[in-house]
């Protein structure tokens, strides 16, 4: 976890090219891709970017590559490009040799020709508070389901499954857990802790079916149609994305939710701080011993059984504490209608989730996530 981002390290190329970034979880993503030796313009990166040239098992991808989609041309060979809302990265495709651990021997496995990109051309490529000379996340490790993800390549070894366990921003900064890919992905609980699955689409990005939202045991009104899948351009429903930091939610959803929490915290005699805030709502006062935070659940669905199958938020997944001002915000954010809406990692956090994209299901059990408690 670096900041509102969460991160695994890759490690791939061999003799004076060897590379083991640091890039960003995303699966609201296709393209994997780190920014490369001769970027212009580039995003400052500690310690250096990949010297594909000194990579002795780097290629450039060959436009007639059937993983060359679209074709697309970047300096004579396949290239690539990826957009993200303000930011966008263009390059060209190249494949190389990765290394991941096994977890029965320890040893590293080497898979050979992994197609990536080498963003070149990296436009207001911005990773919050990470950025800046002491920045060390080179890019991102797409996880979605597209043609060329990280999750698609894998397939014959890991068979479309995953998991990963985010730990929690109150956690020390230095927090770390591990994913798994293929039989390694498991998901267990207990009688206190059930394993739920949910259903989710699952060709392009990870739908997720939402049916509402309840804050304080009371229903939001709203209408579920804003959640509903727009398969055809996928600008609207609602995904879940590791590489979004905090949960976004269209207007006609996220306005309910900000009347709930203002009505809740009303009866403290409380008023939402004056605007503008680091979030869109933020109070100057935290809960004492005799007052506390609604509970927020999200309800999903499964296949086409009826009623609902509930994830509960505890205020650690909704509210941020801050230090300084003895307050807190709502970790949510609004996006004009029709969306996309977005299921960030600060709502994921403390959560194991395991994604069966063969099944489409999506599993998930409240688990703590941090690996080397202090």
């Amino acid at each position: 976890m670096l900041s509102s981002f969460y991160v695994t390290q890759l490690a791939f190329g061999k003799g004076a090219g060897v590379f083991a970034p640091f890039v960003l979880i995303d699966t609201g993503s296709i393209e994997t891709w780190v920014q490369c030796e001769g970027c212009n313009p580039c995003f400052e990166l500690y310690p250096r970017s990949f010297s594909y040239k000194e990579s002795l098992t780097y290629a450039r991808m060959s436009i007639h590559d059937p993983r060359c989609v679209p074709k697309t041309i970047f300096e004579g060979s396949c290239g690539f490009s990826a957009l993200y809302i303000v930011s966008r990265t263009v390059g060209f495709m190249g494949t190389d040799t990765f290394f991941f651990e096994d977890t029965e021997t320890g040893q590293l496995r080497g898979f050979k020709d992994f197609a990536f990109g080498c963003g070149l051309e990296n436009v207001n490529i911005d990773f919050g508070a990470n950025s800046g000379s002491h920045n060390i996340i080179a890019g991102i490790v797409g996880l979605s389901p597209g043609p060329r993800s990280f999750l698609n390549q894998l397939d014959a070894e890991i068979k479309g499954r995953f998991s990963y366990c985010i730990p929690s921003w109150t956690e020390n900064q230095q927090a770390y857990s591990t994913m798994y890919f293929g039989e390694d992905a498991n998901i267990s609980g207990d009688e206190h802790r059930r394993v739920k699955a949910i259903s989710m689409q699952a060709s392009k990005r990870f739908h997720l079916y939402l049916n509402g939202i309840s804050v304080d045991g009371n229903r939001l009104p709203i209408d579920p149609s804003i959640f509903q899948l727009d398969e055809k351009r996928l600008t609207k429903g609602f995904f879940i994305d590791s590489g979004a930091p905090y949960t976004v939610l269209a207007k006609s959803a996220f306005n309910p939710l900000i009347d709930a929490i203002v009505n809740y915290f009303g009866k403290y005699g409380w008023q939402p701080m004056p605007q503008p805030q680091p979030f869109y709502i933020c109070y100057s006062s935290y809960p004492k011993d005799d007052q506390s935070f609604p509970s927020v659940v999200f309800h999903f669905k499964l296949n086409q059984r009826p009623g609902d199958i509930d994830m509960v938020l505890d205020k650690d997944n909704m509210f941020q504490k801050f230090e300084n001002t003895q307050g807190f915000c709502l970790m949510v954010h609004p996006i004009d209608d029709p969306g996309p809406c977005l299921f960030g990692a600060f709502q994921q956090a403390n959560f194991k989730f395991l994604y069966d994209v063969r099944k489409w299901l999506l599993f998930f059990v409240p688990e703590r996530c941090q690996e080397n408690p202090e």
